[in-house]
């Protein structure tokens, strides 16, 4: 029989035989005890009953009372063995006097006899901004021990079996007696390193969220559904001429927009809330420093984590450079159009003169030599003015072929750029006295009818800069082809071109030149001599 199970069976026997025999007893000794000593017995045997009786209860209370107790324990244990966070129980000691499952798997290691002073160095338990191990004064579980409460205690643990580091959360609490005394300490802990790697992951992600917002060449600006401004980039605080702290909270439409443009692109906004795509807005604003420019706005909806509500990203480009560059390219297709037409026009022209009014002079002059041989001797008078008619005409003649020649060479159009520039080279030399070293291929070059006309004319206007701004005595003109490109280089011996000439020339000359080489694609450079002379390079792809 069991010790709890002893005293109750002994009162037994006590009552069940002891008191029946002692109250017989009583009995037979009622003459020689007498009255009095009779009811003396008689209490005293009841006395003895009740103290007796009162031991069994208390026995018996005492004994549910430690299997509840065991009850609880064992209910305890079982909760903390399946509990998801690892447990530690100390003792005054330091000594661990429970260590659960969870905190074993989380740690890597069970529980071990060693003190506080060890347990960084066998657990490995390290302060996270640091990365040195914890002293032993400082960790979660000591304080509690010496009386101090610890919550949320943040610790790196990297050890043999935790070799990458996991980062735990402790909260220590002191465990006391009933009159308030530390008798040991309890701490509580939890594996967060897949919270911490998200947390850090968040934190890059926003890094560069807010980097690529800061660094983006474009006005990009956050919205909430009001339209009020919950983000404005550098670039939106150049072109609107507020700094970030000034735009938050402000309405987009009032601070952004030019009155005109609020409702269409409120209506936009309200779109794009509701999951729909809008085209967006070209819309000129006016900058800090009042200059306009032009901005394409479009609008995109993000859909934040949790709780919070959807954002519009109103992202401003500007598109102000690309506009006057399409307004260029259009002015220059334009002039191109007009250049073509010119030379179409200026070809007709000349062979309108070359062979309407060239045929004609030359049938007045055929007329005029027939009229002065019928003259004859009988009217000497007559066949002077006729002669003289003649030699007018032979002028005009002259003229005419100039002027046709002037307006579009035909050598152009029947033998070719190369023969043409030669030709120019050589009319040019005999009309200015210039003298003019040539190289020119021998071979013609076959670029296409609009870029020989392009080079024939850069060469025609580099030619007349020679003759009127150069005051240049010797000239050279380079032809040469290699690479699929045609490069041409007219120099002189003149005064030269200074550089502030170069950067503030309103010629209309240089400017023709260089748009005929762009419209091509080519480029035209024009370079002083170190003394004197100049240099024109034209190089244009064929």
């Amino acid at each position: 029989m069991g010790k709890h199970n002893t005293l109750p069976a002994f009162l037994g026997i006590v009552i069940g035989v002891g008191l029946p025999a002692f109250t017989a007893w009583l009995f037979f000794q009622r003459q020689t005890l007498g009255n009095t000593g009779f009811v003396v017995g008689l209490v005293l045997s009841a006395a003895v009953v009740a103290t007796l009786w009162l031991a069994v209860v208390r026995n018996k209370a005492a004994r549910v009372s430690r299997e509840r107790l065991a009850r609880k324990k064992n209910l305890l244990e079982s909760i903390v063995d399946n509990l998801g966070d690892g447990v530690a129980v100390a003792d005054k000691t330091g000594k661990l006097t429970l260590f659960n499952p969870a905190a074993e798997r989380i740690l890597g290691l069970g529980r071990v006899d060693s003190g506080p002073e060890e347990w960084s160095e066998v657990y490995g338990l390290h302060d996270p901004e640091t990365g040195e191990p914890i002293p032993a004064d400082e960790l979660p579980l000591t304080r509690a021990i010496a009386g101090t409460q610890c919550r949320n205690v943040e610790i790196l643990v990297r050890n043999p079996q935790r070799k990458g580091g996991i980062f735990i959360r402790v909260t220590a609490t002191p465990l006391r007696d009933s009159r308030g005394i530390s008798q040991g300490g309890v701490a509580v802990f939890r594996d967060i390193s897949e919270r911490k790697w998200t947390e850090s992951l968040l934190r890059d992600s926003e890094a560069r969220f807010r980097a690529i917002v800061e660094a983006t060449a474009s006005a990009l600006i956050i919205l909430s559904s009001d339209h009020r401004i919950r983000e404005f980039n550098p670039q939106a605080g150049r072109v609107f001429g507020l700094s970030r702290a000034d735009a938050l909270g402000r309405d987009f439409l009032q601070v952004c927009l030019p009155q005109e443009y609020r409702k269409a692109v409120a209506q936009d906004i309200r779109q794009v809330f509701a999951g729909n795509s809008t085209p967006g807005f070209e819309i000129p604003v006016h900058t800090g420093g009042q200059t306009e420019r032009t901005l394409l706005w479009s609008f995109s909806r993000l859909v934040e984590s949790g709780d919070r509500e959807a954002v519009v990203i109103a992202t401003g480009h500007d598109i102000t450079e690309r506009r006057q560059a399409e307004a260029a390219r259009r002015v220059r297709e334009l002039a191109a159009h007009l250049q073509s037409a010119r030379e179409d026009e200026r070809k007709h022209l000349a062979r309108e003169i070359h062979d309407e009014l060239g045929q004609s002079l030359m049938g007045l002059k055929l007329e005029v030599s027939y009229l002065s041989r019928r003259a004859g001797v009988e009217n000497p008078e007559l066949r002077n003015k006729l002669g003289e008619l003649g030699g007018m005409i032979d002028k005009t003649i002259g003229s005419v072929r100039r002027l046709a020649t002037d307006l579009r060479p035909q050598i152009l159009d029947e033998l070719g750029m190369v023969e043409a520039m030669r030709w120019q080279i050589e009319e040019f030399r005999q009309r200015t006295g210039i003298l003019c070293t040539v190289e020119l291929p021998d071979e013609p070059i076959d670029c296409g009818p609009d870029r020989a006309t392009a080079m024939f004319r850069i060469l025609q206007e580099s030619l007349t800069n020679v003759v009127r701004h150069a005051g240049a005595t010797r000239a050279s003109v380079r032809l040469t082809s290699h690479d699929e490109r045609i490069v041409l280089e007219v120099s002189d011996d003149g005064q030269g071109i200074t550089k502030d000439q170069l950067e503030h020339s309103r010629s209309f000359g240089l400017l023709g030149m260089q748009e005929r080489a762009r419209m091509f694609g080519g480029v035209l450079r024009i370079e002083a001599g170190e003394e004197r002379g100049t240099t024109v390079v034209v190089s244009m792809p064929y």
